[in-house]
């Protein structure tokens, strides 16, 4: 029998964290080398009302979000892995 979770097993241990249901999260797929994850749009990840741009933190959390549940698969036995992150925020730029 094998150790590995399956994409039910996965969507359950996500809705047990409530910052994972706050952002919607749904697996839609589980793969041996991957996860696929949608998350329900909410308006509060708008940082620019005019520009209709999302916030960095909520792109960087869905990033480390995705990176740690397609690891989680394949150490779900042995440990939960723990994703180190950089990320550089840089100024959007206007053309003269």
């Amino acid at each position: 029998m094998s150790d590995e979770l399956t994409a039910q097993q996965v969507q359950q241990l996500i809705l047990s964290r409530p910052f994972h249901q706050w952002l919607g999260l749904e697996v839609v797929a589980l793969h041996d080398d991957g996860i696929e994850i949608k998350a329900k749009w909410r308006e509060e990840w708008v940082v620019n009302p005019q520009g209709r741009y999302t916030h960095g933190g909520i792109v960087a959390a869905l990033i480390d979000l995705a990176a740690d549940w397609a690891l989680v698969r394949h150490t779900a036995a042995a440990c939960r892995p723990s994703i180190c992150a950089s990320i550089s925020m840089l100024p959007r730029c206007r053309a003269t």
